[in-house]
């Protein structure tokens, strides 16, 4: 498996969440309070609304 770097970690600082579109997906990145990233397609697919944007 090849991992493609998305974001610094730096762009989490004060935020909840960062969210992104990678490769057409929209995705949104979390910090975990023990440090640990969470990574989850950011959209609701039955309303369509997309978190953070």
């Amino acid at each position: 498996m090849e991992y493609m770097p998305i974001a610094r970690l730096s762009s989490l600082d004060n935020k909840e969440f960062v969210p992104l579109s990678i490769l057409g997906k929209r995705i949104a990145i979390f910090k975990n309070p023990d440090g640990t990233l969470f990574v989850t397609e950011s959209g609701c697919k039955h309303q369509g609304a997309t978190a953070g944007r």
